[in-house]
């Protein structure tokens, strides 16, 4: 008898966890839209860690190696924003749409003369004294000219 009572207080128990379980999964479900794709660079190669957020909320994910994503947009929500370093930042509109492909622009500004400097970097309007400066279009960094020139004008190692 004891044995019968103990077996029905664990299976009640049993019930009552599995019952409190899935009403858990059900809540944490969200209702919306699964949008899915790629992205790729104009030159078809696909964009690992591209940012894709649901916009106007906090619910982002990034592309895997090959691009691919897969995003649950939340009912209301009607543009993802896409947005990669060193490419243009694109806003669609995912309207009754499940599948978005998206082909990312670079995105191309004037860059002003920078000086790196160590782990840093500084206008070179901020800068004293004599500081090697390389211009991108040199075949050989000015800061290679710069010790070659110290080298030379340093004539022999003093003897310690």
């Amino acid at each position: 008898m004891k044995l019968l009572k103990r077996l029905t207080n664990q299976l009640r128990f049993c019930l009552m966890l599995i019952l409190v379980l899935f009403q858990g999964i059900a809540f944490t479900q969200e209702n919306g839209t699964i949008i899915s794709g790629r992205i790729v660079s104009q030159d078809g190669e696909p964009l690992p860690g591209v940012n894709i957020v649901v916009a106007g909320t906090s619910t982002g994910i990034i592309t895997d190696i090959d691009g691919n994503y897969k995003i649950t947009v939340p009912d209301g929500y009607t543009k993802i924003s896409v947005s990669y370093i060193g490419y243009e930042t694109q806003e669609i509109d995912i309207s009754g749409k499940t599948s978005i492909d998206v082909t990312l622009v670079p995105e191309i500004s004037e860059l002003s003369e920078v000086v790196v400097i160590g782990y840093s970097e500084q206008k070179k309007s901020g800068l004293q004294g004599d500081t090697p400066v390389w211009a991108g279009n040199d075949p050989q960094p000015t800061c290679l000219k710069f010790l070659k020139r110290r080298h030379l004008n340093a004539g022999p190692a003093p003897l310690h």
